[in-house]
C-alpha cells in the first residue's frame, strides 16, 4: 500500500510541477545488501547469517527501507531463510546473481572452477554458455518463489550481461538491476566505460551502453554499487577503485586512513547536484565484510542515510527506485552531470557529463586541464559475452576509437598549467564550462547533445578523438635527432682493449688451469687437449663457485688456480702451430662464424649520443641477465633481482654466476662482460670443439669443415615463407626453432652447447676406450653433471638419455655407464634441486601445440588450408584428414627448421649399427623431438622449442657427413649440388643479420637516465621501486624507444646493481611468481594520493628509494615520507626517508 501511495504521490507531484521538482528535491539513497552463503564464505570465527542480522538491526533500528541481495546458496540455508522472512514490509528481497557450486547443482549445471571463485569465468553469468545461464536463472528463480512465494524484482552482481538481463525482464518481469560503479583491476576483471556511477537504461545488445532509444532498451534500471570518487578513483588499480561509497574501502586500514566525513562528502556529491535531473546514491555492506572492522563504519553511513532522509532525501529499494526512474523518464535515460571538487582536498575539479550518445570526464589537476574520458555510446556494439562465454571480462577494451587515460594514456590536454575562474552553467539542454587558463585566455568548452563546442569551434565527438589521438607532439623523440656515434670513441675502445687483456689473463688463471690440471693425464691429441681445458674449466670454477657460494666461502675460489698450478707441475697443455690447408680453412671459417655470431652482440651497451643502445632482443633477454649477474655478484643462493626479498627460484643461473664471479674478480662491468668479451671467448671455443669432435667423430675433416659451418651458419627454410609472403629475405623463426646465427642472443644455450658438445667429445672417447679412464670419466661428470643449471632443457635431455643408455648397457651386463652416470645424476641433483624443486610444475602436457601455433599463425607459417583440414577431421570424425593434416604439420615443422641440414639423411648411417655411442644419439634425438611436441612452459608457452635446439646441433653434424657422403659419391655433380645447398642455407642467417647491423638499436637508455643510474648506483644498497610498465607510453616515442617504454624489464637492477621490488613481469610469469598483489601496490604509490598511505605502503615494502621518470607526469614530495636525492631533466630520485 505505502509503495502504491508513493507512486501516485510522485505521478501527482510530477504533473503539478513537471520540471523542477525532480532538480530540487528527487534525492535518491537505496540501500543494498548483498547476502553470500555458505559457499566459499571465509569470514574467520563468523556464519553468514552473523552479518546479516548484524546489518538488519541497524537498518531496523532506524526505519529505513533496504534491498537484500541473496545470493542462490542462501537459498538452500535455513538460518538465512528463517532470518529473511523477518524482515518488514519495508524491506525487499532479491536476487544476488554470483554463480557458485550450490547454484550451479541446484539447477543442473557444471561449475566452472577458475583460479579463485571469484575468477570472472567462475563467478560471473558470462562464464558460461546462454543455454547454461538461463538454467541457472530459471534455478534461482523458481528456488527463490519456492522459498518466498514469488518472483523477486530486483536482481544485482559486479556485472549480468544483457542476454541474461532480457531473459530475467522478459520472464520473471524483473525491473532493478545493480552492477559494479567502474572498475579497471579489482578482482581481476574491468567494468569501464558505462554511465559513471549513476543509474541508467541498460540497452539490449550490450548491458554497459545506455540505451539511445526505446526499441534498443531493456525496460529496467541499472544503479551501481561502490559510486566511486569522481576524481581520485579514475585510475587502473585497486587502490583507485576504492575512492568509492563503500565502508570497507574507505575505512578499509589497509588502503587509507579516510573516516565518514570522506563519506559525506562523496555524498553531497552525488545528492547535491543542481545541475542533473536527480541525485543516487547505493549504499550497503557485505555479509562477508568483518562487522569487528567494518560495522562501526556502516552505522555511521546509515546515521548519514537518516539524516539524508531528515532533509529531504527520499530512501527507497531498488525496485521502488526503479519504478520512479521509469516514471520520470519513461523513454531513455537523462544526461547526468557530475560537478566537483577533489574530496582529498587538492585544488583539482572533475566534471563528469554523460547523456545516451557519449561520457565525457574532464580533470584539472598537476596536468592542467585535461580530458581524461571521452567515448561514445554505441548500443548498437555487441557486448563481449553476450552470445558465447568468456573465462575473463575485460570490458575496458571493448570499446577503441576512444579517449580513455586509463587504458590507452591518451588523454586530451587542452591547457597545462594551472587555470582559475573555474564555472559551470546549464543553457537549455547543453552544458558550458568556462575558466581562464595561465596566460589570461579564457576558454570555453561546450557539451552539447551530440557535438562539443571549443571556443565556439563546435565538431562531432569523433573528430574531437581523432585530433586528440593524432597529435604529433606525442612523439618524444624525433628520426634525425642523434648522430648515432659513439662518445668519446678512443676512449671507448681502449678500455675495450684493456679489459679484453685482463679477461684473457683471468680466463688463463680461471679456466685454462683448471681445466689442464684436469686433463693432464687424459690420453687426447695435444692440441685438442689445449681447446678442451677451457669448458672443463668453465664447469670447474663455475661449481666450485655455487658449492662454497652455499658454505658462505666464496673468496676460496682463488685457491683453484693455485691448487691447480700444483697438480700441473711441469706437464703443461701448449698447442703445437701447424699450418695445413685443412686447419687454415678451418681457422677462417671459425673466424668468420665467429664475426657473424659476435655481429649480434658486441654493439650493445656501448655509450652512443643517444645513450646506452640496445639490438634485437637484448632490450629485454639481456637485461634480465645482467640483472641476475649484478644479484649474484653479491652471493649464493641470490635474491631475485626483479622481485626483492624473495630467492630466486625456477630458473638455471650458471652462466650468470659465472660472469659475476669473473666480473668480481676482474672489475669489468656486467656489461662488458655480457655483451663482449664472454661472447668472444664462447663464439671461438664452440667452434674448435665443433671441428674437434667432428674430426674424432667422422675421421674426416671435409665432414669438420662442414660441421663447424652449419653450426654457425645453419638456418631454417623461413626466407622461403617471407619472400613468397612479402618478398623479403629473413623468417628464422617461422618455423619457431631459433638458428646457428641467434646463438649468443640466448648466452646460456651458447655455453650449453659447448659443455654438451665437450661432454660428447669424452663420451665417445670412454666409449672406445676398454678400460674406463678417470682422466677421462672425471671431466665428463664435472661437464655434463653441472650443464643442467647451465642450461635445463640441455641437462634434462642429457640426463634423460643417459638413463635409457645406462639402462640398456645394464641388460647386457654392463654397468660401465650406469656407473658414469650416477655422479652425473647427483652432481645434477646437487646444483638443480636447490633452486628448482618446483619447475616440474612449470611443464604443461599440450601435444603439438609447436605445430598447430606454426599451422595457425600468420606471423609463423600461417598455412590456413591445413588448420582447417584439421579442424575439420576433429569435427567431422574423419581421422583420416585428421592424422594427415597433423603428419603434414609434423613434416613441415621437422623440415622447416632443419633447412638444408635435412641432407644430413644421407648421413643416417652414421648413427647405425647400433653401439653405445651411436644410441646416445639417436636416443638424444629422440628425446629433443618428443619433449618440445608434448609439452608447453607455463608463462611461455614456446620456450620448450629450446630441447629442439639440441636436435637442430646434432642434425649438424649428420648434415656435414651427408655433405661429405654426396661429394665423395657424386664427384663434380657433388660440388655443384654442394654449392646450392651453402647457397640456400645462408638466407636465413642473412636475413637475420640485417636487424643488428643498422646504427640506429630499436631500444636504448638515454645519457640522462644513465647519469640517474650511475648515481643510484653510488648509493647504499637497497630496494628500489620502479614506474610500471605502461606499454601505452611506448607510442609515444620513435625508436630508439626508452627502455622504460621499450619493454618489462628490470634494467634498474642491471645498471645499478640493486633489486627492484616488482620488475620485468614478463620473466617473473614464466617463473610462475605471483607478483600482481606487488603491481597493485607500485601502481598504488605511484598514484601519491594519500601520504599516509604511501608512508605505510613503502615502510612495509621495505622500499628504500623510487625511481621517478620525469614522462609519467606523477609528482612526489616530502610529505609522502621522501626526500629528493638526485634530479635532472629526465629522471627524480626519492630516498625513503
Amino acid at each position: 500500500m505505502n509503495k502504491l501511495l508513493f507512486v501516485l504521490f510522485t505521478f501527482i507531484a510530477f504533473l503539478l510541477f513537471p520540471d523542477n521538482l525532480f532538480a530540487a528535491s528527487n534525492r535518491f539513497i537505496t540501500i543494498v545488501n548483498p547476502i553470500r552463503g555458505d559457499d566459499f564464505f571465509q569470514l574467520e570465527g563468523a556464519k553468514p547469517e552473523d552479518n546479516f542480522k548484524n546489518e538488519w538491526e541497524e537498518v531496523k533500528k532506524r526505519k529505513l527501507s533496504a534491498t537484500w541481495l541473496l545470493r542462490p546458496d542462501a537459498l538452500i540455508d535455513k538460518e538465512l531463510v528463517s532470518l529473511a522472512k523477518t524482515l518488514d514490509r519495508n524491506q525487499e528481497l532479491g536476487l544476488f546473481m554470483e554463480v557458485t557450486p550450490a547454484w550451479t547443482k541446484l539447477s543442473g549445471v557444471e561449475y566452472r572452477q577458475g583460479q579463485n571463485w571469484h575468477s570472472a569465468g567462475s563467478v560471473f553469468l558470462t562464464g558460461y554458455e546462454v543455454s547454461e545461464r538461463r538454467k541457472l536463472i530459471d534455478g534461482a528463480f523458481e528456488k527463490f518463489k519456492e522459498v518466498f512465494g514469488g518472483y523477486p524484482k530486483s536482481v544485482g552482481a559486479w556485472w549480468i550481461d544483457a542476454n541474461s538481463l532480457s531473459y530475467m525482464k522478459e520472464k520473471y518481469e524483473i525491473v532493478a538491476n545493480m552492477d559494479v560503479a567502474d572498475q579497471y583491476s579489482t578482482d581481476n576483471y574491468q567494468v569501464w566505460g558505462q554511465y559513471f556511477s549513476t543509474p541508467f537504461y541498460p540497452s539490449k545488445k550490450n548491458a554497459l551502453m545506455p540505451a539511445s532509444s526505446i526499441d534498443q532498451k531493456i525496460e529496467i534500471v541499472t544503479i551501481q554499487w561502490a559510486n566511486r570518487d569522481p576524481f581520485n578513483s579514475f585510475g587502473n588499480g585497486v587502490l583507485d577503485s576504492t575512492y568509492s561509497v563503500q565502508a570497507n574501502d574507505y575505512a578499509n586500514k589497509k588502503f587509507h586512513s579516510l573516516n565518514t566525513e570522506y563519506f559525506k562528502k562523496l555524498i553531497t556529491v552525488y545528492l547535491n547536484n543542481p545541475y542533473s535531473a536527480f541525485g543516487h546514491v547505493t549504499v550497503g555492506l557485505e555479509n562477508d565484510f568483518s562487522w569487528e572492522l567494518f560495522g562501526e563504519e556502516y552505522k555511521k553511513q546509515l546515521d548519514v542515510v537518516l539524516e539524508s532522509q531528515k532533509n529531504g532525501a527520499s530512501i527507497l529499494t531498488m525496485s521502488d527506485f526503479a519504478h520512479s526512474y521509469m516514471s520520470q523518464f519513461p523513454k531513455t535515460s537523462p544526461p547526468h552531470i557530475i560537478f566537483a571538487k577533489d574530496p582529498l582536498g587538492s585544488n583539482g575539479y572533475v566534471l563528469w557529463y554523460q547523456n545516451t550518445k557519449y561520457r565525457m570526464g574532464w580533470f584539472y589537476n598537476s596536468s592542467g586541464s585535461v580530458i581524461k574520458d571521452l567515448r561514445l555510446f554505441f548500443d548498437s556494439h555487441q557486448e563481449l559475452c553476450l552470445e558465447k562465454s568468456c573465462e575473463q571480462l575485460n570490458l575496458a577494451t571493448a570499446e577503441t576509437g576512444s579517449i580513455d587515460d586509463v587504458t590507452y594514456k591518451n588523454g586530451w590536454t587542452i591547457d597545462e598549467g594551472r587555470i582559475s575562474d573555474i564555472k559551470l552553467r546549464l543553457i537549455g539542454t547543453d552544458l558550458e564550462l568556462t575558466y581562464t587558463n595561465q596566460v589570461g585566455f579564457k576558454r570555453s568548452i561546450k557539451f552539447l547533445q551530440n557535438d562539443i563546442s571549443l571556443d565556439s569551434q563546435i565538431l562531432p565527438i569523433p573528430v574531437w578523438i581523432s585530433r586528440a589521438l593524432d597529435k604529433p607532439e606525442k612523439l618524444i623523440n624525433e628520426i634525425d635527432e642523434f648522430g648515432y656515434q659513439l662518445i668519446d670513441s678512443t676512449a671507448q675502445i681502449w678500455k675495450q682493449v684493456k679489459n679484453l687483456f685482463t679477461f684473457i689473463l683471468f680466463s688463463l688463471f680461471a679456466f685454462y688451469l683448471p681445466g689442464a690440471a684436469l686433463l693432464k693425464k687424459a690420453n687426447i691429441e695435444k692440441n685438442h687437449k689445449f681447446f678442451l681445458t677451457i669448458p672443463v674449466g668453465i664447469c670447474s670454477f663455475t661449481l666450485l663457485a655455487f658449492t662454497l657460494g652455499y658454505l658462505n666461502f666464496s673468496w676460496g675460489i682463488i685457491m683453484l688456480p693455485v691448487i691447480s698450478i700444483l697438480f700441473i707441475g711441469r706437464d703443461w697443455i701448449l698447442p703445437k702451430l701447424t699450418i695445413s690447408k685443412e686447419s687454415l680453412m678451418a681457422g677462417i671459417l671459425i673466424i668468420a662464424g665467429s664475426l657473424t655470431w659476435l655481429a649480434t652482440t658486441v654493439k650493445n651497451g656501448l655509450i652512443f649520443d643517444y645513450g646506452m643502445g640496445f639490438w634485437g632482443p637484448h632490450g629485454h633477454d639481456a637485461i634480465w641477465h645482467i640483472g641476475l649477474i649484478e644479484a649474484l655478484k653479491k652471493g649464493v643462493p641470490p635474491e631475485n633481482p626483479a622481485f626483492s626479498g624473495d630467492k630466486l627460484l625456477n630458473y638455471h643461473y650458471f652462466y650468470d654466476l659465472l660472469l659475476a664471479q669473473a666480473s668480481n674478480f676482474t672489475g669489468i662491468s656486467s656489461v662488458d662482460l655480457y655483451f663482449r668479451f664472454f661472447p668472444i671467448l664462447l663464439s671461438v671455443t664452440i667452434g674448435v670443439i665443433v671441428y674437434i669432435l667432428a674430426i674424432t667423430w667422422f675421421k674426416s675433416k671435409i665432414s669438420a669443415l662442414f660441421a663447424v659451418f652449419f653450426i654457425y651458419f645453419g638456418g631454417s627454410f623461413g626466407w622461403i615463407i617471407t619472400f613468397l609472403k612479402d618478398e623479403s629475405i629473413g623468417g628464422e623463426t617461422a618455423f619457431w626453432a631459433q638458428q646457428g646465427i641467434s646463438t649468443l642472443i640466448n648466452p646460456p644455450f651458447a655455453i650449453s652447447l659447448l659443455i654438451f658438445l665437450t661432454g660428447l667429445f669424452f663420451f665417445r672417447q670412454i666409449t672406445e676406450q676398454k678400460i674406463q679412464a678417470l682422466s677421462m670419466v672425471i671431466p665428463l661428470v664435472i661437464l655434463w653433471g653441472s650443464l643442467i643449471e647451465f642450461k635445463a632443457y640441455a641437462g634434462i635431455l642429457v640426463l634423460g638419455t643417459l638413463v635409457v643408455v645406462s639402462i640398456a648397457e645394464v641388460f647386457k651386463r654392463n654397468i660401465k655407464f650406469l656407473i658414469i652416470s650416477i655422479p652425473i645424476g647427483l652432481i645434477s641433483f646437487f646444483v638443480f634441486y636447490p633452486n628448482n624443486s618446483g619447475s616440474a610444475s612449470l611443464l604443461v602436457f599440450s601435444p603439438f601445440w609447436l605445430v598447430h601455433s606454426m599451422i595457425d599463425s600468420p606471423d609463423r607459417v600461417g598455412f590456413y588450408r591445413l588448420q582447417l583440414a584439421r579442424m575439420a577431421g576433429v569435427e567431422s570424425g574423419n581421422w583420416f584428414k585428421f592424422i594427415a593434416s597433423e603428419g603434414i604439420g609434423l613434416m613441415l615443422f621437422l623440415a622447416g627448421n632443419l633447412g638444408t641440414r635435412i641432407i644430413g639423411l644421407f648421413a643416417i648411417r652414421n648413427i647405425w649399427p647400433v653401439n653405445i655411442y651411436n644410441l646416445f644419439i639417436f636416443v638424444i634425438l629422440i628425446l629433443s623431438i618428443l619433449l618440445p611436441l608434448s609439452f608447453t612452459q607455463k608463462g611461455a608457452s614456446f620456450n620448450t622449442i629450446q630441447f629442439f635446439y639440441y636436435f637442430l646441433i646434432i642434425s649438424a653434424f649428420l648434415a656435414a657427413s651427408g655433405m661429405d657422403r654426396i661429394l665423395k659419391k657424386f664427384s663434380i655433380f657433388g660440388w655443384i649440388l654442394i654449392a646450392v645447398l651453402v647457397l640456400a642455407t645462408i638466407p636465413t642467417s642473412l636475413g637475420t643479420l640485417m636487424h643488428y647491423l643498422p646504427q640506429r638499436p630499436p631500444a636504448r637508455i638515454s645519457s640522462l637516465e644513465l647519469e640517474a643510474l650511475n648515481f643510484l648506483r653510488s648509493q647504499p644498497d637497497g630496494v628500489v621501486l620502479s614506474y610500471f610498465y605502461d606499454k601505452k607510453l611506448r607510442e609515444r616515442f620513435n625508436e630508439p624507444i626508452p627502455l622504460l617504454a621499450y619493454e618489462s624489464t628490470m634494467y634498474l637492477s642491471a645498471l645499478t646493481g640493486k633489486s627492484e621490488y616488482v620488475a620485468d613481469t614478463v620473466n617473473l610469469n614464466i617463473l610462475g611468481i605471483d607478483y600482481k598483489g606487488r603491481l597493485q601496490v607500485q601502481k598504488d604509490i605511484y598514484s601519491f594520493k594519500e601520504p599516509e598511505m604511501i608512508k605505510k605502503f613503502l615502510k612495509e615494502n621495505n622500499i628504500k628509494y623510487i625511481y621517478l621518470p620525469r614522462i609519467t607526469n606523477t609528482a612526489a614530495d616530502e610529505t609522502f615520507g621522501m626526500r629528493k636525492i638526485f634530479e635532472n631533466e629526465e629522471v627524480i630520485l626519492y630516498s625513503v626517508i
